[in-house]
């Protein structure tokens, strides 16, 4: 019996058990495209883990996979908008500034 590559839950999360992938493709004699075609995985991802395999030894490659989402703090400032000037023109409405409808002026004149 073929040994499972990935459950249906890491199939939709992309969490492969990287080694077993590396072993299976090569008992299948499919090249690397092939056998990621067949088994829906990205070649960036095939050859990206295996060379995180091959550069480590034994390091956990799915420690990564594993790892939680990692958020920055963000400040968010209010500026004070620039009041903006808007008219419709053949049924569309313009909005900008004033600023830029003086460039649009002086470029039509």
């Amino acid at each position: 019996m073929e040994q499972q590559l990935f459950t249906l839950d890491q199939y939709i999360k992309r969490h492969y058990n990287w080694p077993v992938v590396f072993e299976e493709q090569k008992k299948s004699e499919l090249s690397i495209m092939k056998f990621c075609d067949l088994h829906y995985i990205a070649y960036s991802g095939f050859y990206s883990n295996r060379n995180k395999l091959k550069a480590g030894g034994k390091q956990d490659i799915n420690k990564n996979s594993e790892s939680k989402p990692h958020f920055m703090p963000v400040a968010i400032t209010s500026k004070k908008q620039p009041p903006a000037v808007s008219f419709k023109l053949d049924g569309h409405e313009i909005s900008c500034t004033p600023e830029v409808l003086n460039l649009i002026m002086e470029a039509l004149l």
